[in-house]
């Protein structure tokens, strides 16, 4: 048993030598499981704790890797949802720690007095920065055998940091005789080559400088945009509809049993002119949403949206050639893309892989170039969309930025940290912020380096005290009050949680009135683009602001204290964002963005009866790309009678003797001009 113990230590100290250096990290451990014959040694992830005398081994993730007895080091416990190490009064001064691949957020928290030999983390992919945290106690390398905490970031952004509540004692070991030298703290191979950053200590210092050996990489500059070609949904167990909208959903499974929870994972599938394609948008959050007042349109299928005429989403790639599957973007996740400029300046995004294929000992091999066009959208920002023109960087210019500094650090000397030093509760939330948006009240504050938790507290003018809202996480530094009801002022209040206890609160917060985000109705009439909007509780003024497609900047056209605008100043053949807010003084509410392509009323010219019928002309409309041709008979309703994409129209169906009056709308895509309602008479001969 020994010996397979030690041979498998030493297969994880070859994989993380061999691994390659990136230049990134996620959080988190690798998920793993050991019945798995198909291991990627480059993404696995494990922790455990081994005593380097007897080998005896505990195995704290994976649970599934069944090595050695979990028992033997009572008092350590890791927790995988907060990836926290737990060391509870952990005395074992001849063993130590690995982690490998365990990621950035990594933590090992100390409860009482703890002792080890040594820490050791290592990673390339999600990095393997050691946060040491807790109000205990912890002496490491007493007997001086190795290094006492040792990260080798191998490329990654990954550091040692030691927060000031921690009692921290770190032991050097040198033997001048055999030149070994085992420092105390050290970093080797970080992107982080600030000194005060690349080891983060905590409190009270008794230490040496750090000491530095550097080497550099160059890289691209990089960019992160969401892809438009890539990030398409192509499979869901429903397509269901509510309220007119469309919403894809999956269904959500316990993490640990794999069984259904009777929840979905929910998204609206909306469609996006600028993007000429279908959005995906959480629902309720994305996740934990029950089907109840759903209608389930497809199971495993396709939807088709009548309106538009096209499939929304897939359960397999169509045919290139059939566009009547269109593509649904995912902005939640981005991607970084090197980047180019052209001689005019013109920035792009490129991937590029190098290949190599043995066919039948024929060799091919060669460098395959992605190179993407970068719009930015109003919402979603930086849009990648491929250019099927290109296929190398020919006539582009790469960007490269100054040489990226992998740094190692090390403290030669014993280090000893906050000796004595004492944790307190959070102290006072700072910079408590209040802005309205169209969901609510946002609140917004600075992070607490202590708390682990926020509580958000609210109360309504003429109330005394604070009333609790809800709980968010430490790295969470807003949250959106949706049960404000407009016109009412409130002040929000936040207090720092951890450990310890409540922290001090805030009794200034943030003062704001609430006001709700009028929902704008927008239709083309014979005067401009009419706006108009229900009256919104205790506002007294309205804002609308306009800008055009393609431009991020709005500007503000009026201020009314109505519920309707007109916009007499639109240009026909022009797409127009508009957005409305209302309020009082100087507060006023978040907004809802509506659009309307505008086409001017077509100019009725003549009207007169020819051999072929009644001919009825008019001008042109700028962006207008056909008419449709409206008749009534005496004091009846107009009725279409046909479409034509010249100016002029002959009716051919009127009646010899009737009286008939002529109108007509301008047309594009869905948008419809207004018409000319007194048109033109004239009896048919």
């Amino acid at each position: 048993m020994k010996k397979f113990l030690s041979m498998f230590l030493a297969v994880l100290l070859i994989f993380s030598v061999m691994a390659p250096i990136t230049v990134f990290a996620e959080n988190g451990p690798y998920p793993f499981d050991s019945e798995n014959e198909d291991i990627d040694f480059a993404e696995f992830s494990s922790l455990f704790l081994t005593d380097m005398e007897t080998y005896e081994m505990a195995v704290l993730y994976p649970e599934s890797l069944s090595l050695g007895n979990s028992d033997i080091f009572s008092g350590a416990s890791y927790d995988l949802e907060t990836n926290t190490l737990t060391l509870n009064n952990v005395k074992a001064k001849n063993a130590v720690i690995d982690a490998y691949e365990m990621g950035d957020d990594f933590k090992i928290k100390l409860i009482g007095h703890n002792e080890l030999a040594g820490i050791s983390s290592s990673g390339s992919t999600r990095g393997c920065t050691i946060t040491i945290t807790g109000s205990g106690e912890l002496v490491v390398n007493r007997t001086g055998t190795g290094y006492g905490i040792l990260v080798q970031a191998n490329g990654t952004a990954s550091k040692i940091k030691v927060d000031k509540t921690v009692k921290l004692k770190a032991f050097a070991y040198a033997d001048a005789e055999a030149d070994i030298e085992m420092p105390a703290m050290a970093v080797y191979g970080s992107t982080i080559t600030n000194s005060a950053k690349l080891i983060q200590l905590g409190g009270t210092v008794v230490a040496k400088e750090p000491v530095y050996d550097e080497y550099s990489l160059d890289i691209y500059e990089q960019i992160e945009a969401y892809d438009l070609e890539w990030n398409s949904y192509d499979w869901y167990e429903f397509g269901l509809k509510k309220d007119g909208v469309y919403y894809i959903a999956d269904e959500e499974y316990d993490e640990d049993t794999y069984e259904s929870t009777g929840k979905y994972w929910v998204y609206s599938v909306t469609y996006d002119e600028l993007l000429d394609c279908y959005v995906l948008n959480e629902y309720a959050d994305g996740k934990g949403v029950s089907l109840d007042g759903f209608t389930v349109v497809t199971e495993y299928e396709p939807m088709y949206d009548e309106s538009l005429g096209f499939y929304i989403g897939y359960t397999d790639y169509p045919d290139e050639e059939d566009d009547s599957y269109k593509t649904i973007f995912d902005p939640y996740e981005k991607e970084p893309f090197d980047l180019c400029v052209d001689k005019n300046g013109t920035k792009y995004g490129f991937y590029q892989y190098d290949y190599e294929y043995d066919y039948d000992g024929v060799v091919e091999s060669g460098t395959d170039t992605y190179v993407y066009n970068l719009i930015e959208h109003p919402t979603y920002g930086t849009i990648a969309i491929c250019d099927e023109s290109r296929d190398s960087l020919e006539g582009l210019t790469p960007l490269k930025i100054d040489e990226l500094e992998l740094a190692d650090c090390y403290y030669n000397s014993d280090v000893v940290v906050n000796n004595g030093g004492s944790v307190t509760e959070p102290g006072k939330i700072k910079n408590i912020k209040a802005s309205n948006t169209n969901q609510g009240v946002k609140i917004t504050w600075s992070a607490s380096s202590v708390a682990e938790k926020y509580r958000i507290y609210r109360k309504a003018e003429g109330q005394r005290n604070f009333t609790y809202l809800s709980t968010v996480s430490a790295d969470k530094k807003s949250f959106v009050d949706k049960t404000a009801k407009s016109g009412k002022k409130y002040t929000y209040t936040v207090r720092g949680v951890n450990y310890v206890g409540l922290g001090n609160l805030n009794s200034t917060g943030a003062t704001i009135t609430f006001y709700d985000a009028p929902v704008v109705d927008i239709k083309n009439i014979t005067t401009g683009v009419n706006l108009k909007w229900a009256k919104v509780a205790g506002a007294t003024k309205y804002r609308i602001y306009r800008k055009t497609s393609g431009s991020s900047e709005w500007t503000r056209i009026d201020t009314v204290t109505g519920t309707s605008f007109t916009d007499k100043t639109a240009k026909s053949g022009r797409k127009y964002y508009y957005c409305v807010k209302a309020g009082k003084g100087d507060t006023m509410s978040g907004y809802n963005i509506e659009s309307k392509y505008f086409l001017s009323v077509p100019e009725l010219s003549s009207v007169k009866n020819t051999k072929n019928g009644v001919r009825v002309s008019w001008e042109e409309v700028k962006g207008a790309d056909r008419y449709k041709v409206y008749r009534k008979y005496g004091n009846n309703s107009y009725e279409y009678i046909g479409t034509t994409e010249k100016a002029y129209y002959t009716d051919k169906t009127g009646k010899s003797g009737r009286t008939y009056t002529y109108t007509v709308k301008a047309a594009k895509n869905q948008t419809n001009s207004a018409y000319d309602k007194t048109g033109l008479k004239i009896k048919v001969s």
